[in-house]
């Protein structure tokens, strides 16, 4: 889930956060490496069971993608939102 990692537009991931939390169980989600932090705090009372750190490659594919393959550090997190899966 997610727009770009919240990136582009600040905030913009903060209502897919919400809505995947509202909806119960595991979440996984994308964001710019470095973003701990701020997601271990919005997301409370659930919690981050597992962080990988990688590599992202996005293809030029909008306008004002400059390279025709810009790499990203980014945190993949699973989250425990405490709720059973409906």
């Amino acid at each position: 889930m997610n727009p770009p990692f919240g990136a582009q537009k600040k905030g913009q991931d903060r209502p897919f956060l919400t809505a995947a939390l509202k909806a119960g169980g595991t979440v996984y989600s994308i964001h710019n490496k470095g973003s701990r932090a701020f997601i271990e705090k919005f997301i409370k009372p659930a919690v981050i069971t597992n962080c990988f750190i990688t590599d992202f490659p996005i293809r030029r594919t909008f306008d004002f993608h400059k390279k025709d393959i810009q790499t990203f550090d980014v945190e993949i997190y699973r989250i425990d939102s405490g709720q059973d899966n409906i």
